[in-house]
């Protein structure tokens, strides 16, 4: 048998073409019957989101890209619906520099089989632990329901699974710190973990991640600001029903209930009517409130105010630029433009208490909790 001798020079070239540059990635899709169509394809490349879209040829279609160091998560769609990455029809994943199969099902594309993704099998690892957990908790509150005399035994077991389910994420975070999936799951629970420890993990970031980061590492440094006793953070805006510019630290001297809402909050429209009793009940003894709205139309935010009795409060917006398009949108949406960050807001209604000097005293998460404060203050 004869043996091709192939020069070194020759095998580095052949080498070269047939491996793919560093974080790059190679999407492979199988489709049938949808020869001719489009797919989409949509991920994060570290500065934004990137838009991509094939045409489907002979059951098959490629995607290929950069990716930032530490991964992404992707979105591949097949048929558009109103909104972005919602819907049966979108699969999403996480992937770094891999050569990635997808084998797209018609009827129900997010449950398409996606493998080759070493990132993917992270989080479907972290699946399944928060998977396995939530059905013992599901099954907990089920036998509260048959055995309701069992109730305070089964609710201490279903808060142990809980704090096992949070320890849980707590290692898989700890042992993914270099990556986006570990990263995400990060961004999920650090709120819900004590800020030493979540300080502590974000020092573990690998320096890439630190440098993408714009969520965890400014929730970190809000969550110690806002701790009872520290001065509450300024915030400010223009009230068109006082035709004024209002600033929280004007209202020094007073008990001010801030109230973090939105029009399109349905919870927060239904806890309305309470801060107005609230408003109604101790105002003359030194309460005010400032209701800071998250509200994107600028029009909506007012016509809301100036028909529901909202006229006794501080009425702004959550947004320090509120530059608005010809239909009121708000233009700058960006997250450093809004000024709930301060207070670390992942969610509405939220409500705050500030002393008269401008401190701090409480972060009611209900309306009875608002309410026990305020007569524990004015003793009725």
């Amino acid at each position: 048998m004869k043996h091709l001798l192939i020069p070194a020079a020759a095998l580095l070239a052949l080498a070269a073409c047939n491996s793919r540059p560093e974080n790059s990635f190679v999407i492979n899709g199988t489709i049938n019957g949808a020869d001719g169509e489009p797919v989409y394809f949509s991920y994060d490349n570290g500065n934004g989101f990137i838009y991509d879209t094939a045409t489907i040829a002979d059951g098959k279609f490629t995607f290929t890209g950069e990716v930032p160091p530490f991964g992404s998560h992707g979105y591949i769609e097949y048929g558009k619906e109103k909104e972005p990455h919602t819907g049966d029809n979108t699969r999403s994943f996480f992937f770094g520099a891999d050569e990635i199969n997808i084998d797209i099902n018609k009827e129900k594309v997010m449950e398409s089989t996606v493998t080759g993704s070493s990132l993917q099998s992270k989080s479907d690892a972290e699946r399944h632990i928060s998977d396995s957990l939530y059905d013992m908790r599901s099954a907990l509150y089920d036998s509260i329901k048959a055995y309701p005399e069992n109730k305070e035994a089964y609710e201490a077991r279903a808060m142990e699974l809980f704090n096992e389910w949070h320890e849980k994420l707590r290692d898989f975070v700890a042992a993914n710190l270099d990556n986006f999936v570990g990263y995400e799951q990060f961004k999920i629970i650090s709120d819900n973990m004590p800020l030493d420890i979540a300080k502590k993990l974000y020092d573990g970031l690998s320096p890439e991640l630190k440098a993408y980061d714009k969520i965890i590492a400014q929730s970190i440094d809000a969550r110690g600001k806002i701790a009872p006793g520290m001065p509450a953070p300024e915030l400010k805006g223009y009230d068109p029903l006082r035709n004024q510019e209002v600033k929280l630290s004007d209202l020094k001297g007073k008990y001010v209930l801030i109230d973090f809402w939105a029009t399109w909050c349905k919870g927060c429209v239904m806890e309305l009517p309470h801060i107005k009793e609230l408003y109604d009940k101790y105002h003359d003894k030194g309460l005010e409130v400032v209701a800071l709205s998250k509200d994107y139309n600028i029009n909506t935010w007012k016509e809301y105010i100036s028909t529901h009795d909202m006229a006794p409060y501080y009425n702004i917006l959550t947004y320090s630029d509120t530059t608005v398009d010809d239909k009121g949108n708000i233009v700058n949406d960006e997250l450093e433009n809004r000024q709930c960050r301060l207070y670390n807001i992942k969610f509405i209604p939220r409500t705050f208490l500030v002393d008269p000097e401008g401190k701090l005293m409480a972060h009611p998460s209900r309306g009875e909790e608002t309410e026990a404060l305020l007569k524990e203050i004015f003793g009725f």
